[in-house]
């Protein structure tokens, strides 16, 4: 749904194809959870949440899992900002490390600041990822559909799931993956 580029007028910034392709490569072509949708996002998950109506920080994802009747995957690109209503990245970060990926959830992928000096990285992400791929270059992401310019930080990808090699053999197209 988001990233973070020169400034945060809108907690919208969209994916690019180049790194949704990829996420549907690992995916086995579908993306069944997108909790950080929005109109504009390329993604087409079999289910999404979209602010304000649904606050995928608040959904359950796992009931996405009974809902399709088997264990899903899940693409998060949250907003790299504060929300109006308190909560940053590192919530996102949160949900995302300790989802049920054993029997709800299948595979986690999460896009976010490749700040790796932060709380949230040292608490949520090293004890928990299994694979990272950091992005090589700037990403430069879509706003309301449209190409808006290069971030202001590097990116790095999260994975979290029990087969990672095809996370980092995709991946490391796009920058240096590696196996945690």
């Amino acid at each position: 749904m988001s990233g973070h580029i020169k400034d945060m007028v809108s907690q919208h910034w969209n994916t690019p194809a180049s790194i949704v392709d990829a996420v549907r490569d690992v995916f086995g072509g579908q993306i069944d959870l997108d909790p950080c949708d929005n109109e504009f996002s390329i993604t087409k998950p079999l289910v999404s949440f979209q602010l304000p109506v649904n606050d995928g920080l608040k959904n359950d994802w796992s009931k996405v899992s009974d809902f399709l009747e088997r264990p899903i995957n899940v693409y998060c690109n949250p907003p790299f900002g504060r929300s109006d209503d308190g909560t940053s990245v590192a919530d996102w970060v949160k949900k995302c490390a300790y989802a049920d990926y054993f029997h709800k959830i299948k595979e986690g992928i999460l896009l976010l600041p490749a700040s790796t000096e932060t709380t949230f990285w040292h608490n949520h992400i090293w004890p928990t990822a299994e694979a990272i791929c950091f992005i090589r270059g700037r990403v430069s992401f879509q706003l309301a559909g449209k190409g808006s310019g290069a971030s202001t930080k590097g990116t790095a990808i999260i994975y979290w799931g029990l087969d990672c090699e095809p996370f980092i053999d995709r991946f490391c197209e796009l920058g240096r993956a590696i196996r945690l």
